[in-house]
């Protein structure tokens, strides 16, 4: 049996005015290669996405 590890990462994510939007971003983020989980919280304006460790997640160049 294999085992996939996984990673989780903290996004700050700026915009959202509603839940229609926290969902949208939501579901974005889960369609991404190698997501497992995203999840999103409107009011603290964050993403958490757990995702394959064999995934390099680099920083953004600029702040958003």
């Amino acid at each position: 049996m294999t085992t996939t590890e996984t990673k989780r990462t903290a996004l700050k994510i700026r915009g959202m005015t509603c839940a229609m939007c926290s969902k949208t971003v939501e579901h974005a983020l889960a369609d991404l290669d190698g997501v497992v989980v995203a999840e999103v919280n409107l009011g603290n304006e964050t993403a958490s996405v757990e995702y394959l460790s064999l995934i390099h997640i680099s920083e953004p160049t600029r702040p958003y």
